[in-house]
């Protein structure tokens, strides 16, 4: 305000302005939203770059670490004492690949394979296992809708969400609880906003997790997605949990959202869009027999020299010829070398000198009807294309005796041409 004085210097008036800045906030408000999203991108860019480069050298690791656990396992004489210890090598060699495929889907480097499932069956599917997860001191519940609740997803992520947070309800029981996890489908007549995410309006599946543990408080909670962020000891968390769990909903296009209040438990909840398309039947797994092997001979082809011995003594275990080189232009020389057809490629994709995909193209032209089957660290190889069989590093050697052999036997399996 500014006075306004008269010729005898009294006071007679006030002058005053007012700035209409509603918009002027509206922008800001928009402006720091905008600057905080563009910095949790960078963070995901981030860490999708050290997922990428470090998934394919340890799961290099991981083939070789199982596939030695797994032949001692399997071999004869051994004592119980080496059984156990083999057994718990392949349980860690499994929680930590289970561990790389977390950092790989953080980042959005593992490719979601979705197709409409019903989220109620998946949650039956593995209620067994949820139940020993929680143990015999926490009252597992289930609440679950009795028409269909159908979603567009990769099922195999949908289990990882849940396995996740049903972990860490657990953990936020140590002295036992009650945890109720619940499915159903949910109506939006008009847009909305749920828990502070808008929503487009439509129908919706909504899986609950909730829990009566410790709760998470007000400077706690706006944390809990942020990557490598954990309340757990060093011995208990990575920090990924639900740094993943945000990352696949967000990817399914849906929302996760959390109520939480210190001493009155949790209850986190995933909103995705509904189906109307039918649900994906999956075919009943026959029983599978023992995996034979051949007298085919076989070009096996990786950069790292213990991938190639394991592999090799693998494959020859199973009656097969193999000729083991260490790039493409080594194998291109075995091959020339070679008094034997070679029936079948099996290549890491990236190596120096020459790749998998450029090795294909080069002996195709002395050995046009041989077959090929690529193996890869990385979630997603630039060199692969769909017709290819593609064995995703680590694998069992079950896994790969198997691949081969049904390569080889296909009557339509595309060959290296």
């Amino acid at each position: 305000l500014e006075p306004i004085r008269e010729e005898n210097d009294s006071i007679t008036r006030l002058m005053g302005y007012c700035l209409e800045i509603t918009e002027r906030e509206k922008a800001e408000k928009k402006r720091r939203l905008l600057e905080q999203q563009l910095q949790e991108a960078q963070k995901m860019q981030a860490v999708a770059v050290l997922a990428g480069g470090v998934a394919h050298d340890f799961n290099n690791l991981l083939t070789i670490i199982g596939g030695h656990a797994a032949m001692i396992n399997a071999g004869p004489g051994k004592s119980d004492a080496v059984s156990r210890s083999s057994v718990e090598i392949l349980k860690a060699q499994e929680r930590a690949a289970s561990l790389t495929r977390q950092l790989l889907t953080l980042g959005r480097r593992q490719p979601a394979k979705t197709q409409v499932i019903d989220l109620c069956q998946v949650v039956q599917e593995i209620e067994e296992m949820m139940r020993r997860l929680v143990g015999p001191e926490i009252d597992y519940k289930e609440d679950l809708s009795t028409e269909e609740c159908r979603v567009l997803a990769d099922p195999g992520q949908m289990e990882q969400v849940l396995m996740n947070l049903v972990v860490n309800a657990r953990d936020a029981m140590p002295s036992g609880g009650s945890l109720l996890v619940s499915c159903a489908r949910r109506e939006y007549e008009s847009a909305s906003s749920v828990g502070g995410s808008p929503i487009d309006a439509g129908s919706y599946v909504l899986l609950s997790v909730r829990d009566t543990g410790v709760g998470l408080d007000e400077e706690t909670r706006p944390r809990i997605f942020e990557p490598f962020f954990t309340t757990k000891g060093l011995e208990q968390g990575t920090g990924l949990g639900l740094s993943t769990i945000h990352g696949i909903v967000e990817e399914h296009g849906g929302r996760i959202l959390v109520e939480s209040e210190p001493g009155r438990g949790s209850c986190f909840s995933i909103l995705l869009p509904s189906s109307q398309e039918p649900p994906v039947l999956m075919p009943t797994p026959e029983p599978t027999e023992k995996v034979q092997g051949g007298d085919e001979t076989i070009l096996l082809v990786d950069d790292d020299q213990p991938i190639r011995v394991l592999v090799k003594s693998t494959l020859e275990a199973l009656g097969y010829r193999v000729l083991a080189a260490k790039d493409g232009v080594e194998a291109l020389r075995l091959a020339a070398e070679s008094v034997h057809p070679i029936h079948l490629l099996l290549t890491d994709v990236i190596m120096p000198r020459m790749g998998g995909r450029a090795l294909t193209t080069a002996l195709s032209e002395c050995f046009p009807d041989a077959r090929v089957v690529f193996m890869t660290g990385y979630a997603d190889s630039p060199d692969w294309k769909p017709s290819v069989p593609m064995l995703a590093k680590p694998f069992k050697s079950s896994e790969l005796a198997a691949l081969l052999r049904q390569t080889l036997d296909a009557v339509a399996s595309p060959p290296l041409a």
